[in-house]
């Protein structure tokens, strides 16, 4: 198993020994964080899926959740893909391209894959293959996602597309990506208010700001842990003001900075020897994984659970079903690449 640290979603990766000197080390730490917010998914979707409203006023709570992903994204792209390919700039360009058209391509198969197999989800709505194409550009271009399943896999995928663009403009002038920044929050406010939101542009922002953060040293990310009681203090000022003030486009910007953060502290001060500790960090190697196998399980949990049972135990039931087969799965996937050839070369080719 090698020591390169991989884009979210993506477990250890067998690199070359070649590369072994300019790969940096994995970051436990992160590794945590991305682990939890899969866990908190379980959470989210459960809400989603379970309840009739969907999760009502409780997901303003976890709203963060999916703009969560693509901002590490964005963090791991300029924090540890720079100092991997030092030098071969072109082959890391490539290198992105790549592994975002892969991930679209994922996107794509697993929304057709769904739509052949399953008329109506678990709410009534009505899917079908037709139903994909009809919206296609809905789901791939605006990012409203219409019907789609795993929608998170777009705005990441595109990220990683652009990510050579935003690198070289980031050498090109420092400023060029909080610019960036500035004019996909404005540009999602005025098409929100005009009607015509635009979520694809206000995640792909929400990326670019995890970028921004991700060029940043490993000095600066021990300041986390340095001023951790400020940032506790920060995640309570944002659960109050989503409680008293609710949420929006502002709000949960912030709020993902705040509550990665709160969670990366966390990460620093959970002891390595726990196995809730261990769980957590192998599941955010795995978190690609992760994120798929919760929802496959949900989904089909929704379908085999009785309805006759109130809505709290049938929640609570599948939650911890889900949760626990989540992580049995990636436990799974690991074991099996490091005792099969073959696994691990399908896993290299779909994930890695």
């Amino acid at each position: 198993m090698g020591n390169t640290y991989p884009m979210a979603g993506s477990g250890p990766s067998t690199a070359p020994a070649r590369m072994a000197s300019k790969a940096p080390k994995r970051l436990d730490a992160l590794d945590f964080t991305k682990g939890a917010l899969v866990l908190c998914m379980v959470l989210y979707h459960s809400l989603n899926i379970f309840r009739s409203d969907r999760g009502g006023e409780w997901l303003r709570y976890l709203r963060f959740l999916p703009p969560s992903f693509i901002f590490l994204t964005g963090f791991l792209l300029a924090h540890v893909y720079p100092a991997k390919y030092e030098g071969d700039r072109l082959r890391l360009y490539r290198r992105l391209l790549f592994r975002g058209a892969r991930l679209l391509a994922l996107f794509v198969l697993l929304n057709v894959v769904v739509s052949m197999a399953v008329r109506r989800n678990y709410n009534g709505m009505e899917l079908g293959l037709g139903t994909l194409l009809d919206n296609w550009d809905d789901i791939l271009l605006l990012g409203g996602h219409y019907r789609a399943v795993f929608e998170v896999l777009a705005p990441i995928s595109y990220l990683l597309m652009l990510g050579g663009f935003l690198m070289a403009a980031h050498r090109a002038w420092r400023w060029s990506l909080p610019v960036l920044v500035l004019a996909a929050a404005a540009a999602d406010f005025i098409s929100t208010r005009q009607g015509l939101p635009l979520p694809l542009v206000e995640m792909l922002g929400i990326g670019v700001l995890g970028m921004i953060l991700g060029f940043s040293s490993e000095a600066n990310l021990r300041l986390l842990w340095k001023y951790r009681w400020i940032v506790v203090g920060l995640e309570a000022v944002y659960l109050l003001t989503l409680t008293f003030y609710g949420e929006n486009e502002l709000s949960q910007a912030l709020g993902v900075c705040v509550v990665v953060s709160f969670i990366y502290v966390i990460a620093e001060a959970a002891p390595g020897s726990f196995a809730a500790t261990r769980a957590l960090r192998l599941l955010g190697q795995y978190s690609l994984v992760g994120y798929i196998a919760q929802i496959a399980l949900l989904q089909i949990l929704a379908r085999v659970l009785p309805h006759s049972l109130p809505v709290a135990p049938r929640l609570s039931i599948a939650g911890v079903i889900a949760a626990a087969g989540t992580l049995a799965t990636v436990a799974w996937v690991r074991w099996a690449r490091q005792r099969s050839a073959a696994v691990n070369k399908v896993y290299q080719a779909i994930f890695a």
